[in-house]
């Protein structure tokens, strides 16, 4: 009878207890999202492993985007035709790059749809891939080496709703796409003609000193030049800086000659810039020329130099009003490198050329970003030249455009700009119209529809400042803005 007492106790109470641990798991779920946090993921496939997934939602365009980053994990190669993405009563469609995949190869797809929810709002969807794959594990083999047969992959996914901005030009149906940082531009509209123009600024700093510029940049070129708060540290250059929401962040480089691991940051507006405050030190002192990017509240640090030799390492770390959080150690990138270009736009860090110390380099990479750090970096498309420290700026529109002829091993290649289509991986290569000054060490950025490249060196440092229109078919002509107010080579300029 005991026994049959405590068979129904534990019937009886145990399945409540049941549903009471369900209840305070629900409870604690919904408290933790309210409170901002949506854990990211995607699961569900077999075979072709999803790393991560992150949702851009554009309100002004009516459109998303979703960039999904998976892994072969068959012993068998896969060729992705294509994937399907439902959100709701929406369906999305996309191609990934690259389509074919290796054992333990990895692809980015990218999936564009109507679908624009509140930004960090809780996004919730499912996903099909449609492929081939192998028939044999051999290795090595390619597209045309075997026999494919058909296969679907299905999985789902949640994640929260990122901005990805635009700037609108006109009342027509012609628009540009901004880059997915947030704007600080001042915005006046005419209203007899419904055309909206935007003015936004750049701020420049480093250089050999530790002055702070800042003018307005448009289609007209760049304006007058206004001395901003000094860095605190003195004979500052080489740092690597990002602009987030009205702030602008400052990573290592040198301060007489000595690195520093000291990590600053400042307000921004279009009055100038405001104090700086110590924030969380870099990991590392390999912070001679880093290249430091930025994606929706994230900032990513990517490779160094330190006492005659460099590193792969990248790392990365929130950014807010109050600072730069916690360092964390992420994907390396393939190679020690330091003289390296870095610009990232939609999600995706893209860098050209640099040196290990001891040769320079033509290669091209780039790696989706998340939340959880960078992912595998890929091969793009080589550069046409080995190039150390070009002018290169990554583009919302997906083109990259590289200014200047940059080092080659120490001298200077003839002056030649390129560019090339960013939206899957790096593709080839094309010459465009060539930056006016044969030079290196200059710092370029590009804002709706147009590119800005500052300073440089020739024989000496040089206060040029250039401007010109971007599109899917190069750089149009340049012309001349307002030079800064000081000669600088390697200056570090952002805008957002």
């Amino acid at each position: 009878m005991k026994e049959q007492s405590a068979v129904e106790f534990l019937t009886i109470y145990g399945f409540m207890f049941v549903i009471i641990g369900v209840t305070i798991t629900i409870i604690a779920f919904v408290a933790y999202t309210t409170n901002g946090y949506i854990p990211q993921q995607c699961s569900g496939l077999t075979g072709l492993n999803c790393q991560f997934v992150i949702y851009y939602s554009n309100s002004l365009q009516a459109n998303a985007i979703i960039t999904m980053q998976l892994t072969n994990s068959q012993s068998v190669p896969i060729n992705i035709s294509n994937i399907t993405v439902s959100v709701r009563n929406f369906t999305f469609n996309g191609t990934c790059s690259p389509q074919f995949i290796n054992p333990s190869g990895w692809t980015v797809c990218t999936i564009q749809g109507p679908y624009t929810p509140t930004l960090g709002s809780q996004i919730q969807g499912s996903y099909i891939i449609r492929a081939k794959y192998c028939n044999s594990p051999i290795s090595n083999l390619n597209q045309t080496s075997c026999n494919f047969e058909k296969v679907s992959y299905v999985g789902t996914f949640m994640t929260t709703a990122s901005k990805l901005s635009t700037t609108t030009t006109s009342s027509t149906s012609t628009t540009s796409t901004a880059s997915t940082t947030s704007s600080t531009s001042t915005t006046t509209t005419s209203t007899s003609t419904s055309t909206t123009s935007t003015v936004a600024y750049v701020y420049c700093s480093g250089g050999g000193t530790n002055g702070v510029y800042y003018a307005p940049i448009s289609s007209t070129g760049v304006g007058t030049w206004s001395v901003g708060t000094n860095y605190p540290l003195s004979s500052w250059g080489e740092q690597g800086c990002v602009a987030y929401n009205n702030i602008i962040y400052c990573v290592g480089g040198q301060s007489g000659g000595t690195n520093t691991q000291t990590v600053y940051y400042a307000p921004i507006s279009s009055t100038g810039v405001g104090t700086w405050t110590a924030t969380t030190s870099y990991p590392t002192s390999y912070t001679y020329r880093i290249q430091c990017v930025n994606s929706n509240n994230y900032i990513y640090c990517i490779g160094g130099y330190y006492s005659a030799s460099s590193i792969s390492n990248v790392y990365y770390a929130p950014i807010s009003s109050t600072g730069v959080g916690t360092w964390t150690s992420t994907t390396n990138y393939p190679t020690v490198i330091w003289g390296h270009i870095c610009s990232a736009t939609n999600g995706v860090a893209y860098c050209v050329g640099g040196t290990n110390s001891i040769s320079d380099t033509s290669a091209a990479y780039y790696s989706p970003l998340s939340s959880t750090g960078a992912g595998l970096w890929g091969t793009g498309t080589a550069y046409p030249r080995i190039v150390e420290e070009a002018g290169c700026t990554a583009a919302p529109s997906g083109y990259i455009y590289c200014a200047t002829g940059g080092f080659n091993n120490g001298a200077l290649n003839a002056k030649a700009s390129y560019y090339a289509a960013i939206s899957s991986g790096v593709g080839s290569w094309a010459a465009t119209t060539a930056y006016p000054l044969n030079e290196t060490d200059i710092a370029c950025l590009n804002k709706d529809g147009y590119m800005y490249c500052f300073g440089g060196y020739t024989s000496g440092a040089v206060s040029n400042v250039y401007y010109a229109p971007i599109s899917s078919t190069g750089v149009g002509t340049w012309s001349a803005g307002t030079n800064l107010p000081v000669a600088e080579t390697s200056p570090i300029c952002v805008t957002q």
